[in-house]
């Protein structure tokens, strides 16, 4: 709530969405699949928060189809940018049904639900080491998701501890998401000394 709350206020001040466009269609697929495909096992509460979850990242994903391609600098890839992003939510919306339609999944939806956490949390780090400009970004998002994440990871941790493939991912996305806030640091700080002289 806190990462979408930062996330739509930054679409008011600076005009850009501030989770990486290839996340953007993850997170709508996984929404998309356990919102209406599929119906975790967690209760009602949670299947009608998946369910709302779908109009909150609609709305992410419409803006983002509508103004991301200017923050694209490769015209060829500018181009394509829109159906790129449909084809991308389609694609990820076949491997998550898929997934779970062959048993592969628990009956929750956790382990997608960590996969698409930590291709999020790499595609952070890739922007973040890219030359987006500091000021898109904020810190509260990036706390907000390394708890937000913790704490799906300490669910795992007490449901499923014998389950190492879900324990390795809770604990790549925890280092991916430290990583992103060192970096995220780091590159504000340097940006209040100013540039180190030649």
């Amino acid at each position: 709530a806190v990462v979408y709350v930062m996330v739509f206020r930054n679409i008011r001040r600076h005009g850009v969405v501030e989770i990486p466009a290839a996340a953007v269609a993850s997170n709508l697929a996984w929404v998309t699949v356990w919102g209406f495909l599929y119906r975790t096992d967690m209760g009602t509460l949670f299947v009608w928060a998946n369910r709302a979850a779908i109009l909150l990242e609609l709305t992410v994903f419409g803006y983002v189809l509508a103004t991301g391609a200017r923050h694209v600098r490769i015209p060829e890839v500018r181009r394509w940018f829109k159906p790129g992003l449909v084809a991308s939510y389609v694609c990820w919306l076949v491997m998550l049904y898929l997934f779970a339609y062959q048993k592969y999944e628990t009956p929750n939806g956790i382990i997608s639900g960590l996969v698409v956490a930590l291709y999020m949390a790499t595609l952070y780090v890739v922007v973040e080491l890219s030359d987006m400009h500091a000021s898109q970004y904020s810190l509260t998002v990036g706390w907000a998701k390394l708890m937000g994440n913790t704490c799906g990871s300490l669910f795992c941790v007490l449901v499923y501890p014998t389950n190492h493939f879900l324990l390795s991912l809770c604990a790549i996305t925890f280092i991916l998401d430290a990583t992103y806030l060192l970096l995220f640091r780091h590159r504000h700080s340097v940006s209040v000394r100013g540039p180190a002289p030649a």
